[in-house]
């Protein structure tokens, strides 16, 4: 189909459908809004130069449209450049994506299929190897609604990765030993706290949600958070561990630090989390009930891990910080316990009918990851691989 006002040959591909990821192996890749912008050219400026709509640009820019060749060249010349500078081809297939949130164009991802949806999100180690490239964000009241990405892994690989979401560095070492145990399968561990967690897996954008909110080791004590993410289903909880959880201090707790109302005295700094995380939840309860009320606690670092806390404390940037026991051990710092907890997987019944995440729960109880996970220190893995379906009635 051609565009007569514009000159745009409209490209009619299956990746533009948000909920299915489709492949298409060829696919124009824009640099056109990134040149646009370093000029300093608006999009409307652009159009009118060109004599183009706006919105044509718009789909040229997100890669929707491909422009024919006068177009491409007018383009070109209006911005100073080569038609090449502006438009390459993809070097291999190119799917579309839900973004786990926002990114930027040229940002590298990794990708797993949630339902009938790729979902992309950033990756977090720079050594490890990407499954994509995001490319042409596409933007809707606001707010991205998912991108073309390059596919740099098989589309077998992306089918069949297992996206974990959660805090606990166990959660790696679970993830890297799926891999190794089966050949045609993966999973990818992907960092945040609690809250966050369960917002990804209430959102369809991870498979599974590892949480520690509740100060019990008991089951039930995550049943409401478990019920109010996935309302509509029945909810599995399988647990990976129980571990100690307290504030990290100076190898030989150098300021005395017994509780958290020691946080208060003047000349202690200590590091708090994004609020949803289990540490912080943790410590806000600490502290009301201890009657303490920091009046300057937004001046306070936040740290976004446990390994953050550690590494706040090491370098002696904080008096201390709420995280789990593992850490302190691992970082060779002192450790002042306030709570035993459990970290239980929070996934759906129903996701259990796909291999991967059913081998997945099933490794938990498999000698190989316990006899590795049990060399860790900081963690209990007596309950581990117990599971409890919990109705939503």
């Amino acid at each position: 189909m051609l565009y007569e006002d514009c000159m745009v040959v409209v490209y009619q591909s299956p990746l533009l459908s948000i909920s299915g990821g489709s492949v298409e192996e060829t696919l124009f890749l824009p640099s056109l809004k990134k040149k646009r912008v370093a000029l300093g050219l608006s999009q409307a400026q652009l159009a009118a130069r060109t004599g183009v709509s706006r919105q044509a640009l718009g789909y040229i820019e997100a890669g929707k449209q491909v422009p024919s060749t006068r177009l491409a060249l007018e383009l070109a010349h209006s911005l100073h450049c080569s038609v090449d500078d502006l438009f390459q081809l993809a070097s291999g297939p190119v799917v579309f994506s839900r973004l786990a949130g926002p990114l930027e164009s040229g940002e590298r991802v990794v990708l797993g299929r949630v339902g009938e949806s790729l979902v992309a999100h950033p990756l977090h180690s720079g050594s490890n190897p990407a499954d994509g490239v995001l490319q042409s964000p596409v933007s809707g009241k606001g707010k991205q609604e998912g991108a073309s990405v390059e596919l740099l892994s098989s589309r077998a690989s992306v089918d069949g990765n297992v996206l974990v979401a959660g805090c606990a560095p166990l959660l790696g070492l679970l993830c890297g030993r799926l891999e190794r145990r089966y050949a045609d399968m993966r999973a990818t561990w992907i960092p945040a706290d609690s809250s966050q967690a369960l917002a990804l897996l209430e959102n369809n954008l991870v498979h599974v949600a590892g949480i520690h909110l509740a100060s019990s080791t008991r089951p039930e004590a995550h049943l409401a958070f478990a019920k109010r993410t996935l309302a509509k289903e029945k909810a599995v909880l399988v647990n990976l561990a129980t571990w100690r959880q307290g504030l990290l201090v100076a190898p030989g707790n150098p300021f005395g630090i017994e509780s958290v109302a020691d946080l208060m005295a003047p000349d202690v700094r200590y590091a708090r989390r994004n609020k949803g995380s289990g540490a912080q939840e943790l410590l806000v309860r600490l502290m009301n009930e201890a009657g303490t009320c920091p009046a300057n606690e937004s001046d306070q670092p936040l740290a976004s891990s446990h390994a953050e806390i550690a590494q706040l404390v090491g370098a002696g940037v904080v008096t201390a910080g709420v995280a789990i026991e593992a850490v302190a051990i691992s970082e060779g710092l002192g450790f002042v316990p306030l709570s035993e907890e459990r970290f239980d997987l929070v996934l759906s019944e129903t996701s259990l009918d796909r291999p991967e995440l059913a081998r997945l729960i099933s490794l938990i109880d498999q000698p190989s990851f316990r006899s590795d996970a049990s060399r860790l220190p900081g963690y209990d893995l007596s309950l581990s691989g117990h599971l409890s379906t919990l109705s939503t009635s």
